[in-house]
């Protein structure tokens, strides 16, 4: 029995043995350089076949340098661009992998990709079949960002630079996944298919595009801004009066209906989703002066917290009601006007224009739109004590109709580093 008993403990430490080298073995293993990583991907309406499918595929010799190279922040070890683009046309998204895996030297990884642009012609046939295949695979990570764009994806994804990041694939992640500007929705692909999923909400994507302008005479032959000046939201991407080396802008959003695009928000109208939908942080507003229609009062406005929503049926129509708390601090007072002593005139002016701002983009995008971006759905669908009565009730056909009440709570808080402004001397 001794012998035996022996012979068992030597079998078991043999396996264990074995266990530990299987264990530490890398059968499976698969070298960086072997991998080629692309961080963004385009969509567009294909000519040869269905699909025109871009890929910007990283150049990590380029990255890894720090961006010493190029201006383009493409310099680096290696001293060339700091992204490669392929484009085809294919018949959908994994028969194009499988088609670049026929072209380049690497295998093809989408873990790392960060974007997905599609244009503004394919957004408008629908797009939901790609989003689906993508939400499907497990090669797409579920918090990419989406984008629409003017420009063909594969135009786009070549004139696109990061001057002031060596690493696209952050210069994208910057950009798109910030909180402190609020002209355009930060919009994942997981948000994106759950609204288009859901019968609540309708989705909703940043809009961009590659700005035209190169030199300041074409800022002069734009539309001269009417009155004293032009509110900074008032537009959308391709039409920013703005000359810079980073020819990529976003600006604005495009809202879809049913998986089709059906339209477009400017700056402010963008600004306004984010306040109702909770995502707003802080941005600053420009309103005409009071007392002096020449001079401007920029205010920070930032959301104390969340904004409390209310619908209900009146008479069969939805009136939604929309509770916004929000505080503000003074950045400039061009008048000289002690707003200082008395900010119930500012908090005043500053409530009425966000409200009839909020109130404008509301009934934007019922009676032009009839797309509810902003999941007002999700709130009424309480109400109904049933899935059948919730769907025989229809709630896109009963949006079109809502009334709208915004009220605003907003109070200064600071008035910056001066406590007091100087009035203008009248002389000067």
């Amino acid at each position: 029995m001794k012998g035996a008993g022996v012979h068992i403990s030597r079998v078991i430490c043999l396996l264990l043995v074995i266990s530990l080298l299987m264990l530490t073995s890398c059968y499976d293993q698969r070298e960086i350089d072997d991998m080629a990583y692309p961080i963004a991907m385009g969509l567009d309406v294909g000519h040869a076949n269905v699909l025109r499918m871009t890929l910007q595929l990283a150049a990590p010799l380029s990255i890894g340098g720090g961006g010493a190279g190029e201006s383009g922040g493409g310099g680096g070890g290696g001293g060339g661009k700091p992204v490669s683009v392929i484009t085809l046309d294919t018949p959908s998204i994994y028969s194009g992998l499988n088609m670049v895996n026929n072209i380049i030297s690497k295998e093809i990884n989408m873990s790392h990709a960060k974007v997905i642009v599609i244009s503004k012609e394919l957004a408008e046939k629908g797009v939901n079949k790609y989003i689906q295949a993508m939400m499907r695979g497990r090669e797409f990570r579920p918090d990419m960002f989406v984008v629409v764009t003017n420009d063909p994806p594969d135009v786009y994804l070549k004139e696109v630079s990061s001057v002031l990041e060596s690493n696209p694939a952050k210069y994208y992640e910057l950009l798109l996944g910030k909180d402190y500007s609020s002209y355009y929705p930060e919009t994942r692909i997981s948000d994106f298919h759950n609204a288009f999923e859901c019968d609540g909400i309708e989705p909703i994507a940043l809009l961009t595009g590659i700005n035209p302008k190169k030199s300041v005479d074409e800022l002069n032959d734009m539309p001269k801004a009417e009155g004293s000046f032009q509110d900074e939201g008032n537009y959308e991407a391709g039409n920013v009066p703005v000359i810079s080396e980073l020819e990529n802008v976003a600006m604005g959003a495009a809202v879809f209906r049913k998986g089709k695009m059906i339209g477009t928000l400017n700056g402010i109208e963008s600004v306004c989703y984010r306040m109702v939908t909770g995502k707003y942080s802080h941005a600053y507003w420009t309103i005409p002066d009071v007392y002096y229609s020449d001079n401007v009062v920029v205010m920070r406005v930032d959301q104390r917290k969340r904004p409390k929503i209310i619908v209900e049926i009146e008479d069969g129509r939805p009136v939604i009601t929309v509770e916004l708390d929000l505080e503000g601090d003074f950045t400039s007072i061009q008048s000289g006007q002690e707003y200082e002593e008395y900010p119930e005139v500012i908090e005043n002016k500053i409530r009425e224009t966000i409200r009839q701002n909020i109130v404008s983009f509301l009934k934007k995008t019922a009676e032009e739109f009839d797309s509810d971006i902003c999941g007002f759905g999700k709130h009424m669908k309480r109400m109904f004590l049933t899935l059948r009565e919730w769907e025989e009730f229809d709630w896109l056909s009963h949006y079109r109709n809502s009334e709208f009440n915004v009220e605003v709570e907003f109070r200064v808080r600071r008035t910056g580093l001066l406590i007091r402004t100087a009035k203008p001397s009248q002389d000067s």
